[in-house]
């Protein structure tokens, strides 16, 4: 057997926890751990799709006003650049989160 939290071999039959990290070897807390990866995994797509969204309609509306209004373009490249930061923030969270699974 695994341990599902850190990947140690448990060659002991009838242990109820890892010996490494204490994780709980029951199949129905091993489910509920998965479960809850998968939401998380989940929730960080979603987040990643729309900052992602977010962060190409404010550079595309600040490259469309820089060359006709200076000012009123750069505020919008600003709040787009913020946002594919939370993009790339999420979309690594989502990475690692899936690599648990």
């Amino acid at each position: 057997m695994k341990c599902p939290n850190c990947g140690k071999d448990i060659k002991e039959n009838g242990v109820n926890y890892c010996p490494r990290c204490g994780q709980s070897l029951e199949v129905g807390d091993s489910i509920s751990r998965v479960t809850k990866i998968k939401i998380e995994y989940d929730e960080a797509k979603r987040n990643e799709n729309g900052w992602g969204i977010a962060a190409i309609i404010f550079i595309i509306c600040g490259l469309i006003g820089v060359p006709f209004i200076h000012l009123l373009g750069l505020p919008p490249l600003i709040i787009g650049l913020v946002c594919l930061a939370f993009a790339l923030h999420y979309g690594e969270k989502a990475k690692k989160l899936k690599n648990q699974l």
